[in-house]
């Protein structure tokens, strides 16, 4: 715990924060069948935006002190890949994070914020980030449904690990992404204000606003979409001043 507290001291400005999910706009289901459950989460799992660049602005909260960033986020979800970069109003590079297949490949954080352990730290917010993006879609095979008045919800079981995918809306999507262990609530992710995007894209649906609770180390990003971008829109000559920066920065 304590390279988390290190960590978020150094990385903050000072400000009030929630550290719980907003509430969802809930709409009563009316009964709904299960048959049409099945299509319609059939049908969100075909509109899943799988690869494209995102801006966002990104802010971390942990004990009530917040750090927030910029940032550009290129995701491919069906080779579990994804980079992030966070920069300050000047443009300077705060962080960078990178998973391949599922595994963190490097994650950064300007030296000027660091500390002891903050490589741990920054792996385990990456992981996250992960969890935010990946593993959206579920597949329906031998799945059974639990209804409510106002969700679904589909159980998924891995090892020792419980997922739960809640579904709402109409017609239905998703709306929460939670994972257990040992029947200890880990973390939480909350999808808000789907918008449809540029069909250039691979997928069309997006939650414009998310938000993750780590319950496990007790901090929260709130990750609110700008804009939607195909690869080759994100300005090569920009990113490769990110990198050059980077680079200067790892090598000091």
């Amino acid at each position: 715990m304590k390279f988390f507290l290190i960590f978020f001291s150094i990385l903050v400005v000072a400000g009030c924060a929630t550290m719980n999910a907003p509430e969802h706009n809930f709409i009563a289901l009316n009964n709904i069948n299960e048959m049409t459950a099945y299509k319609e989460i059939n049908q969100y799992n075909n509109l899943v935006l799988q690869k494209a660049n995102i801006i966002n602005s990104t802010i971390f909260t942990f004990r009530g002190r917040t750090m927030s960033a910029f940032g550009i986020t290129k995701l491919d979800t069906k080779k579990k890949n994804f980079s992030v970069a966070g920069f300050n109003p000047m443009g300077i590079t705060l962080f960078k994070m990178k998973i391949e297949n599922d595994r963190v490949v490097s994650s950064y954080v300007i030296p000027q914020f660091g500390a002891q352990n903050l490589d741990r730290a920054v792996d385990m917010i990456t992981k996250d980030i992960g969890h935010i993006y990946f593993n959206r879609k579920i597949a329906l095979q031998n799945k059974s449904l639990e209804f409510s008045e106002y969700n679904i919800t589909i159980n998924k079981q891995i090892d020792k690990k419980k997922y739960k995918y809640i579904f709402g809306g109409k017609p239905l999507k998703l709306i929460t992404k939670l994972m257990y262990e040992h029947k200890k609530k880990i973390w939480s992710v909350d999808y808000y204000d789907y918008k449809m995007v540029d069909r250039g894209t691979d997928g069309r649906e997006i939650p414009y606003k998310i938000f993750l609770k780590n319950y496990k180390y007790g901090y929260v990003l709130e990750i609110n979409t700008k804009e939607i971008k195909a690869a080759k829109e994100i300005k090569k000559t920009n990113l490769k001043k990110s990198d050059n920066e980077l680079n200067k920065q790892t090598d000091q």
